[in-house]
């Protein structure tokens, strides 16, 4: 069985096995979730939900206009190379 040596303050912890040597503290999955949960952003709220819908709006918007130019952009090139 691998034995727990604790460093310090107990933060750093180093496992070995029955040789001796030291091998990778094993994570389980309840600690795995937890790591998880706890690097992710909250979920939005009502309220928020409406700042992301109408910023995400916004940005739709824009990503419209820039094709709509560079459409137009492409198509007077297209003009060009076909009179030359």
């Amino acid at each position: 069985m691998a034995e727990k040596d604790v460093v310090g303050s107990g933060i750093s912890e180093v496992e070995h096995d029955e040789r001796g040597r030291e091998v990778e503290p094993q994570t389980t999955s309840k600690k795995t979730r937890q790591t998880r949960s706890k690097s992710r952003p909250p979920a939005p709220t009502g309220g928020s939900l409406e700042e992301v819908f109408l910023n995400m709006g916004e940005r739709i918007e824009v990503v419209e206009n820039s094709l709509s130019t560079l459409e137009a952009h492409t198509l007077e090139q297209l003009d060009d190379l076909k009179e030359d």
